[in-house]
């Protein structure tokens, strides 16, 4: 295990043909910071993989490094050129180039967060990006769906008894299907 190996996760998940990075956004990535020598030699950056377990990383995603500036502390990972295997199957590049991509660091995430990315992922090949996504959309989805009933039902109306205002619940309302787990966001039931 190599402690670069959160980058080549990123890079296997990444769309697109190109991905712009800064230092510091890599250094985000990583959850640690470069060695000093990554900002002051450009071999750092070579895309040679015997003995650099960073240029590994990037060189067994199928990624290389190109228009590497020190001075700006930025650089952009290519995808390698199509190539072709053994048995003749062209080994494609990702269809989603020119996409910008959002970078989220897993730090960033509650273990929670974490888990339901990566229990989705399982379902869409190890595409934690995809996972992402489609729990960020369906999520999105969902908040529209319940404004839309909120503003349909009106004013809300006196809780059983206690003072409390609780919403009236329409007749042919959909069963609810998120609930909230104790420190967590809200997650599907």
């Amino acid at each position: 295990m190599s402690k670069y190996d959160s980058l080549k996760q990123w890079l296997l998940d990444a769309r697109g043909d190109r991905t712009p990075l800064t230092f510091f956004e890599l250094e985000t990535l990583l959850e640690f910071p470069l060695p000093a020598s990554a900002r002051t030699h450009r071999p750092w950056w070579a895309n040679t993989a015997s003995g650099h377990s960073h240029a590994s990383a990037w060189l067994d995603a199928g990624w290389r490094t190109a228009d590497v500036d020190l001075a700006r502390e930025r650089l952009v990972f290519e995808r390698k050129p199509v190539s072709r295997s053994g048995d003749g199957k062209v080994q494609a590049a990702s269809a989603a180039a020119g996409r910008e991509g959002l970078l989220i660091a897993r730090v960033l995430l509650s273990a929670d967060a974490q888990r339901l990315i990566d229990d989705l992922a399982r379902t869409t090949a190890g595409d934690t990006a995809a996972a992402a996504a489609a729990l960020l959309n369906q999520l999105a989805l969902e908040r529209r769906l319940q404004q839309a009933l909120a503003s349909a039902e009106g004013p809300a109306r006196s809780g059983p008894g206690d003072g409390q205002e609780a919403a009236a619940e329409p007749a042919s309302s959909p069963p609810r299907r998120l609930e909230v787990v104790a420190g967590s966001a809200p997650r599907r039931a």
